[in-house]
């Protein structure tokens, strides 16, 4: 009976690819998260991970092959980061990594080393091996990202940053993000 009571938790909270944390997992450690910052004013970063040219690794190599590099992404950020943190799948190719108690400083640097170490990797497919690369967009809790929707959004913006940049790097958002540069809206999906 307890095996089948952690079967179903495992199922309701864990991506079943990467048994990362899925998306429902990821927004109630948000939650709890962001009810601490309220009562116990800490700083708090999210960092948003997103395989580059995701589209083009499975139209070439078969889903397969983009399952594998999915799940050494997965790997790689369960390796990188703490406990404490909230390392989650979020859909398709786009990964999230809650970070308590992290500044903008910390949380661009250990962002800016997963995506060295990513960069250097090599997934073996079938006989192939397959080079890919992520960017990142990173973003912090203040008073005027007040909920976990906002904080995401800015981590989006700063992402779509980087990606409009060259990809393979991370970007901070700041306020310019959102009032100078409008990208157009991407599906969860896109490569």
């Amino acid at each position: 009976k307890r095996a089948a009571t952690e079967k179903r938790r495992q199922a309701a909270f864990c991506d079943h690819l990467t048994s990362l944390a899925n998306r429902r997992a990821f927004f109630e450690a948000a939650e709890v998260e962001l009810d601490r910052a309220a009562h116990t004013p800490r700083q708090l970063a999210l960092i948003v991970f997103d395989a580059d040219h995701f589209k083009h690794i499975n139209d070439r190599y078969g889903h397969p092959a983009g399952d594998r590099v999915l799940c050494d992404l997965a790997n790689t950020l369960r390796d990188t980061f703490r406990a404490v943190d909230t390392v989650a799948r979020l859909g398709g190719e786009e990964f999230a990594v809650l970070l308590p108690s992290t500044g903008i400083e910390q949380a661009l640097l250990v962002a800016d080393r997963l995506r060295a170490q990513v960069a250097t990797r090599l997934v073996a497919a079938d006989g192939l091996e397959i080079a890919y690369t992520v960017s990142a967009g990173v973003a912090i809790l203040d008073d005027q990202a007040g909920g976990i929707d906002a904080l995401i959004k800015r981590a989006d913006e700063a992402l779509y940053h980087a990606k409009a940049h060259g990809r393979n790097r991370v970007a901070e958002w700041t306020p310019e993000l959102s009032t100078h540069e409008k990208l157009p809206q991407r599906s969860r999906n896109a490569g």
